[in-house]
């Protein structure tokens, strides 16, 4: 029987169908989102700079983006909005490497830590690419690394030698795998200690296909691994009953398009995701 897991969600091949009629609802409507970053107070990109967290504790959540205008109206008293050229909505897209046999992917599937993960990064309305390398390590730890290169498509010398330099990886053992667009929302508490990224209109596509999650929201609170503090966001989404959950946008990528791919079974992560786009 053919199967699919979504970073840990199991579909068998009813399931599978099912899942596809989901990914091609409506096209979300932006204008109440919209309509509501703009009532939020901004700050500038030098500011949020010193909020980088390079060396952090991540937590992300999970929901359909139709709860998107209330949880950003309850967060506007603790949290400022990233506001770069009057834009507060920010287009991404990244593509993810990873070696012939999939290691990076198998590694975070079968949860292993100390693993890495390979990446270029361009912030689309700025024309800025990075070289990102992320580390999980067995403390549960991310730490990232990055370089500004002028083109995520065009390797240089200078990303060659970071990826050798500063993993155990060779670049010439790497292949793109995917690309990953989306539109992300950057905030930061008013007390600068803390990142809170919400991204939506999530696609992914490779030479062959194209999967979008139009109605799905996965935000991410970043916080500095050395900071024990409350954050304001826990504690709202503990409110509205949403609870965290550990989600890979590569790992979904790559389920969402490589449906022949080795897959664990995790039917209550399924169901819930599942429930989350159709609610």
């Amino acid at each position: 029987m053919n199967s699919l897991i979504l970073s840990g969600f199991w579909l068998n091949a009813k399931s599978i169908t099912n899942f596809e009629h989901l990914l091609y609802t409506t096209m979300l409507d932006l204008n109440p989102i919209t309509s509501i970053l703009n009532k939020l107070n901004t700050v500038s990109l030098q500011q949020i700079n010193n909020v980088e967290l390079m060396n952090r504790r991540d937590t992300k959540f999970v929901f359909n983006t139709a709860l998107l205008p209330e949880l950003l109206t309850e967060l506007m008293p603790f949290y400022n909005i990233l506001m770069i050229d009057n834009i507060r909505l920010y287009p991404y897209t990244t593509d993810y490497y990873d070696t012939d046999d999939l290691k990076m992917y198998y590694q975070h599937q079968n949860g292993k830590l100390n693993r890495y993960k390979f990446r270029f990064r361009s912030y689309d309305a700025f024309n800025k690419n990075f070289l990102e390398l992320k580390f999980k390590s067995n403390k549960s730890k991310t730490l990232k690394k990055r370089i500004e290169i002028c083109d995520r498509e065009a390797i240089s010398y200078e990303a060659v030698s970071f990826l050798d330099q500063e993993s155990p990886m060779s670049f010439e053992d790497l292949s793109l795998k995917l690309e990953n667009k989306f539109d992300r929302i950057t905030l930061v508490n008013k007390e600068m200690t803390e990142r809170l990224t919400i991204d939506l209109n999530l696609s992914f596509s490779n030479s062959s296909n194209i999967k979008k999650l139009d109605h799905l929201a996965i935000a991410e609170l970043k916080q500095d691994i050395f900071i024990k503090s409350n954050s304001s966001f826990t504690v709202i989404m503990k409110k509205r009953g949403i609870r965290s959950l550990s989600i890979s946008k590569y790992c979904l990528g790559m389920l969402l398009l490589n449906p022949e791919i080795k897959q664990n079974t995790f039917k209550a992560k399924l169901l819930l995701l599942k429930k989350i786009i159709a609610n």
